[in-house]
Formats: C-alpha cells, sequence, structure tokens
C-alpha cells in the first residue's frame, strides 16, 4: 500500500549489556510466573560468554543455552521459549537471541542425547555467568569451548573466520589460571582437545602456535610448551 513502511527487520547482533538486558527481562518474566523456586540452571556457550565475560569484542549473535535434566516446575522449558519469542518479538529481536540449537555440538551419551555427565562437568566448573532470581547460568567446560573453536576454524563445513582463534586465547587463560598459572605440554594440549574433537594434527598444532604466541602477547607468560 502506498505510504506503508517496511519494518525493520529483527536485530541479529547484540552487545553484552543487551543480552544481559535480555536475560533479566527473562528472568523477570519466570520469576512472575513460577515465584520462588529453587534456581534453574542452564549451561551457556559461544560469543555470549566471550563477550561478556572477557568482553573481546563488541557485539555477539546471541546467547546459547541447554539446561541440563533436573527438577523444574513443570511446563518450564516451554514457558521459557515461549517468553524468550515474546522478548524477541516486542524488542524486535532475531527469535534465536536465545537459543539451545548448540546442544547439537556436545558430547552425546550411548542414546545419543546430550551427555549429562559433561553438563554437571560444566555445572561444576563453577564459573557462574548470569544469576537471576530463576535463572542460574553457568560457562560450559573452557576445555570444550577451546576445543570447539579450533575446530570451528578449521572445519570446512563451517569455515569460522580465524580471528575467532583469538577467542580460544581466553578460553585458554580460564584453564591456566585454574592450573595456577602452570602452563600445558603439547601433549597434553593434544589429548585435551582431541577428547572432544577429531582435528588434523597439523591443524591443531598451527592452532596451538598460534594460541601460544597470542597469549605470551595478551598476558605476557608462557601458556603451551610446544617443544
Amino acid at each position: 500500500m502506498p505510504g506503508t513502511q517496511t519494518p525493520p527487520s529483527p536485530r541479529r547482533a547484540f552487545t553484552p549489556a543487551e543480552l544481559f538486558q535480555g536475560l533479566q527481562e527473562l528472568d523477570k518474566r519466570l520469576y512472575r510466573q513460577f515465584g520462588n523456586v529453587p534456581k534453574v540452571k542452564i549451561v551457556v556457550a559461544g560469543g555470549f560468554v566471550v563477550c561478556s565475560r572477557w568482553c573481546t569484542r563488541p557485539t555477539t549473535r546471541g546467547c546459547d543455552y541447554i539446561r541440563p535434566k533436573a527438577p523444574a516446575p513443570p511446563d518450564f522449558k516451554w514457558t521459557m521459549w515461549q517468553m524468550s519469542l515474546c522478548i524477541a518479538h516486542q524488542w524486535n529481536w532475531t527469535t534465536d537471541w536465545f537459543s539451545d540449537k548448540f546442544s547439537m555440538f556436545l558430547p552425546e551419551d550411548e542414546n545419543e542425547e546430550p551427555s549429562q555427565k559433561f553438563l554437571d562437568e560444566c555445572i561444576q566448573q563453577g564459573a557462574i555467568v548470569f544469576d537471576g532470581q530463576v535463572l542460574q547460568a553457568f560457562a560450559v567446560k573452557w576445555e570444550w569451548a577451546l576445543a570447539s573453536t579450533i575446530d570451528r576454524v578449521y572445519d570446512e563445513e563451517v569455515r569460522a573466520p580465524s580471528h575467532c582463534l583469538q577467542d580460544g586465547v581466553f578460553f585458554l587463560r580460564e584453564l591456566i589460571l585454574r592450573r595456577s598459572g602452570k602452563p600445558i605440554k603439547w601433549i597434553e594440549f593434544r589429548k585435551l582437545c582431541s577428547a572432544y574433537y577429531d582435528i588434523h594434527p597439523l591443524h591443531l598444532a598451527e592452532a596451538a602456535r598460534y594460541l601460544a604466541i597470542a597469549y605470551e602477547k595478551q598476558f605476557g607468560t608462557v601458556a603451551i610448551l610446544i617443544s
């Protein structure tokens, strides 16, 4: 119709502050719906973890999450999904700003479902990135995050930009801090990454050299003992 304006396309990139605002709004709505219930734990990954924890880049495409199997109020999963869609509609955000699609990349159990043992280990790691009245979000295991980043860069189907390896520097930082600053030997680094992904040895070696150089430049200490 003449004079009709095309609505703006939904937002697909968000600052850490905007995503925190989205999570806070989602948490507020869940609290209004379910009241004072035991906190529901979720595991988060991807750009949201990198951006919110270290501010390595100004924007990311959303918050990837998975909820481990655990007691929760009736219809919680469906209600949380509906509320995230409602927020997307009201704020003109893309509907996958809060998405559980990354679960397909996680370690699986014998039934080819995301491993609950792995998710429990993520929670036991204890890296809380969001703590609301209902939702409590924990970062995915740093080992998996590092291996996944390397795999995505060298996977011919994914072809993640090489600068994503910079994210790996900060996942590596978390591992080094957990080891009280002790660097990782090459053989240990290779074993750590191979536990989750079948990365070609030459690609893994190339990534290790990049990470070692970038880490020392960023933090002034050695992270990986290559030789």
